[in-house]
């Protein structure tokens, strides 16, 4: 019973975090000052905006762009997006280093709670595989006396966490190989259109990192 108890606390306690953690989105800094702003709105040449953001984007970190070489800009949020940042759709906001969109969790998972997210389905395994551990002793004995309700409920129970465990170990062992690569399942989804290219600056002896996203 006190391990039983102590797996479910565990287990609730990663999943609520999961759920309430609210998603980290870009600071202050990544947006546009108000006149560059009210100039990138008013102008309609795609290449006049790009050197807008350029120029506002040369002193921020942002390493990634799009596939032709242009600042990342959401017209959503109105912010230029830093690196692996990614707008959710169902949340309607960019969300750092977003991995997907739980549906589970109603909530997007990301740089705030993906942490949660795989304690939450690492103790939901284990949680799992305790129950079938010790249901498995009944579900044995439940061919000889099919009209036990009991063993029933048991045989169902044991099923069910057999399933659930198979779909969140699989699932945790997915999120650990995208942990120890540095991936998300978004650059995994899209790992044909992530490429790296270096390009020199000044006389060839600083290089800087491009990395192309299909945003």
């Amino acid at each position: 019973m006190v391990i039983f108890h102590l797996l479910f606390i565990m287990f609730l306690w990663s999943y609520l975090r999961t759920i309430y953690s609210s998603s980290a989105s870009p600071s202050k800094k990544f947006r546009l000052s108000k006149s560059d702003k009210e100039q990138y709105e008013k102008e309609d040449k795609p290449e006049i905006k790009q050197e807008i953001l350029e120029r506002a984007a040369k002193d921020l970190p942002i390493l990634t762009r799009a596939q032709n070489n242009d600042i990342r800009y959401c017209d959503r949020c109105k912010l230029m997006k830093p690196d692996r940042c990614h707008h959710c759709s169902t949340c309607d906001k960019c969300v750092l280093k977003m991995d997907h969109h739980c549906p589970w969790a109603n909530n997007c998972i990301g740089f705030s709670n993906y942490k949660f997210f795989l304690l939450f389905l690492m103790y939901g395994g284990l949680y799992c595989l305790f129950i079938c551990a010790t249901t498995l002793q009944y579900i044995q004995n439940f061919w000889v006396d099919k009209t036990d309700t009991t063993k029933i409920k048991l045989a169902t129970m044991f099923f069910m966490s057999a399933a659930f465990f198979t779909y969140l170990i699989i699932l945790f062992s997915c999120h650990c190989w995208l942990v120890i690569k540095n991936q998300s399942t978004i650059e995994k989804a899209d790992i044909g259109m992530f490429s790296t290219a270096c390009r020199s600056y000044g006389n060839g002896h600083i290089r800087h990192i491009v990395l192309f996203c299909p945003e």
